[in-house]
């Protein structure tokens, strides 16, 4: 089984998005990430009994910053009959016409900053030192003009 994704906004990378193939029957499930030309391949699946098998295939969402996610279910059915040479021979079928997943990418209006801003700490001290310096003056002048007054 097969996939494509596509990438509006930006150029696709190789492994950037995970993809989810679960079957309702079997519980088959495996994970893949998408190629650089956006394919998304699953591993074959071997079969032993003849019979409809089930399967939905969904994006992760990955929480990649500034992507919206495409929330499709591809659903994909295969039928496993047995051929006159009692080999089994199977043909899957796609639910819709539709076998991508198509998100978009927009900028971010500012790009993110790492860790916390640092917000008015010298300011703070500054003032702190300042008010330090006005109170030791003031001190000093108010004990100048005692011992003036003493000594008059």
């Amino acid at each position: 089984m097969k996939v494509k994704k596509l990438l509006i906004g930006r150029d696709l990378k190789a492994g950037e998005f995970e993809f989810e193939l679960k079957g309702t029957e079997d519980n088959v499930h495996q994970v893949k990430k998408n190629a650089v030309n956006g394919d998304v391949i699953f591993d074959t699946i071997e079969y032993t009994k003849v019979g409809t098998y089930h399967y939905m295939i969904t994006e992760k969402d990955t929480k990649l910053q500034g992507v919206i996610y495409d929330k499709k279910v591809i659903k994909v059915t295969v039928t496993v009959t047995d051929n006159s040479s009692r080999i089994l021979e199977t043909k899957g079928r796609y639910d819709q016409d539709v076998k991508a997943f198509e998100n978009s990418y927009t900028l971010p209006a500012t790009p993110p900053k790492k860790g916390l801003p640092k917000t008015g700490t010298a300011v703070h001290y500054l003032a702190i030192f300042m008010d330090m310096i006005l109170l030791v003056g003031a001190v000093y002048f108010i004990k100048k003009k005692i011992s003036l007054e003493v000594e008059a």
